[in-house]
């Protein structure tokens, strides 16, 4: 390997037409190697054209160099003579004052005497002619075969920052300091574990997983506290079934608080928005502020890509035809790969993770430690554990009801007993006895309804 330390820093020129993105570009060089930058127009409006030209013209430097695009002809004009008789003057003057990148020479003849006398390691052209314009040839007649290195700087974002992650391999490989061990060594670069689930997790969805990690108290812990109610020296008048039957048919919360149960999941993000929905839980989610997004995120099945539903406005109704469907799924892959590509390119050019974040797709795969106690955990389950509820969080709602059966049966038993009950209302009763439905009912009545007289 040759020492990154025997030639220090380089010296690049960037060089492209105006408005294509050269600043940001040495912006973002800057950010991942360590480099410092200055564009010519500035360069030389601080050391003559603000004194020579500007300050009789514009009320502040700022206004005047704003103003630049608008009289670009003649500020590279104005640089030129600068650069007379001696037209490297712009260049070893810049890099003289610890400068490492000249941005934004437009000459040929000016190039020419740098080329010559040997002052830029690398001549770098940043492109974006296929979504801007070019610059008029009267201010640039500087082309792309001028430079050794091309940028491509027309999008996407992650195309541009392959390029400058390149240019600093091949830098570093050449013996320059750029920070390439310290800031991105893609040989060095180790894979995140958190595709790993805990031992004792069931695997739901593609890349989910859901594990109970906790339990508190029991059917007897729940009974006992409810029996509190009778005083310390009453008797136990029933059995800890009935009573609990007794609570769960007469929605007696409190004693059903005393039993919780702690869950850790791996789910995407459009699930945990609607599990979240239910507000008595506890709850810590991985963050996207304080660690790196994974590269994980959901793809339905064929079989759960579904038409809209025409009556339930918020729900699917039969599945597409397959081909369509596994279009859809392709679809939905590349859109989650592209904008975690995005996102990814912008924490390498140093962008927050908490801002880089947003731009990620809700399938994305996020893990929560849940914790929840028995009352609220089965309406939870009313809700989420049935057939209206979306697919792929009834998936993580039916393991949540298996673990309530297993450490809680007697309650569970109770919450089936009530959930499977029906309560009719008199129009309802009227239908049934008709054998039709009447007027006045609501979509829902109907239903229970129309379930009823087709099960007879």
């Amino acid at each position: 390997m040759k020492d990154t330390q025997t030639k220090g820093k380089p010296k690049l020129l960037i060089i492209g037409h105006g408005r294509h993105g050269k600043d940001t570009i040495a912006e973002m060089i800057t950010e991942l190697m360590g480099l410092q930058f200055t564009s010519s127009s500035l360069f030389v409006a601080k050391e003559v054209i603000w004194d020579f030209w500007g300050k009789d013209r514009y009320p502040t430097f700022e206004a005047m160099y704003d103003d630049r695009s608008n009289n670009r002809k003649l500020w590279a004009d104005l640089i030129s003579a600068y650069n007379t008789p001696d037209k490297t003057r712009t260049a070893s003057t810049m890099l003289g004052r610890g400068y490492d990148m000249y941005v934004g020479m437009r000459k040929k003849d000016e190039l020419n005497a740098c080329l010559e006398a040997k002052i830029f390691d690398h001549i770098i052209w940043v492109d974006a002619c296929k979504r801007l314009p070019k610059e008029d040839k009267s201010s640039m007649d500087l082309t792309d075969t001028h430079a050794d290195i091309f940028i491509d700087n027309n999008e996407p974002l992650e195309t541009t920052v392959k390029s400058i992650l390149e240019l600093q391999k091949k830098l570093h490989e050449e013996g320059f300091s750029v920070n390439y061990t310290e800031v991105f060594a893609e040989p060095e670069k180790t894979e995140l574990t958190w595709f790993d689930k805990p031992k004792d997790a069931l695997t739901l969805l593609d890349h989910g997983f859901i594990a109970v990690k906790e339990v508190m108290g029991s059917d007897k812990a729940i009974a006992e506290s409810a029996r509190m109610s009778y005083g310390r020296g009453t008797k136990s008048v029933n059995t800890d079934e009935g009573l609990i039957n007794y609570l769960v048919k007469n929605h007696h919360t409190s004693p059903l608080e005393m039993g919780e149960i702690r869950f850790h999941m791996r789910l995407p993000i459009f699930v945990m928005r609607q599990l979240v929905r239910h507000r008595t839980a506890n709850l810590n989610e991985y963050s996207g502020r304080y660690s790196e997004m994974i590269r994980l995120f959901y793809v339905p099945e064929n079989d759960q890509i579904c038409a809209q539903d025409k009556i339930n406005k918020q729900g699917s109704a039969e599945p597409l035809d397959p081909m369509v469907a596994e279009s859809v799924r392709a679809v939905i892959a590349q859109a989650a790969n592209h904008a975690f590509d995005i996102y990814e390119a912008m924490l390498v050019t140093g962008v927050s993770r908490e801002t880089a974040r947003m731009i990620l797709p809700l399938n994305t795969y996020t893990e929560v430690v849940w914790k929840c106690d028995i009352s609220n955990l089965i309406k939870l389950l009313r809700l989420r554990d049935d057939s209206h509820a979306q697919y792929e969080i009834r998936v993580y709602a039916r393991v949540m009801a298996e673990a309530v059966e297993r450490f809680f049966p007697l309650v569970y038993a109770a919450y089936m007993r009530q959930r499977e009950s029906v309560s009719l209302t008199q129009d309802q009763i009227a239908s049934l006895i008709r054998g039709e439905v009447v007027d006045g009912l609501s979509k829902s009545e109907s239903k229970v309804v129309k379930d009823l007289l087709e099960a007879d």
